[in-house]
């Protein structure tokens, strides 16, 4: 998915040089956090939605709750930052946030 993408953008070290006037040079912490959350609930998603094969014990759930719940966490630092707005403004935009 465009949020997706996104957040792999957002997890990418040294972050591209285009993002840099949104997000400046470093992304904080707490909002890699989010991103990489949102990357690692989005691939299981999609492995419990399309891969039938594929099997989810309790445990694989208790742990997509807990890192549900620290994502959460990590967005209450950022979200009423300017980074954090920027960051759900690109969520929005998807791939169109970098048209010049």
């Amino acid at each position: 998915t465009e949020m997706k993408k996104v957040c792999q953008l957002v997890l990418k070290s040294p972050l591209p040089v285009a993002a840099h006037p949104l997000l400046g040079p470093a992304v904080p912490a707490p909002l890699r956090d989010v991103a990489g959350a949102f990357v690692e609930l989005q691939e299981l998603r999609q492995e419990a939605d399309y891969n039938r094969n594929r099997t989810f014990t309790k445990g694989d759930a208790s742990d997509a709750v807990g890192r549900t719940e620290a994502a959460f966490r990590a967005w209450g630092q950022v979200e009423n930052t300017p980074v954090g707005s920027v960051f759900l403004l690109m969520l929005l935009l998807g791939e169109r946030w970098n048209r010049g």
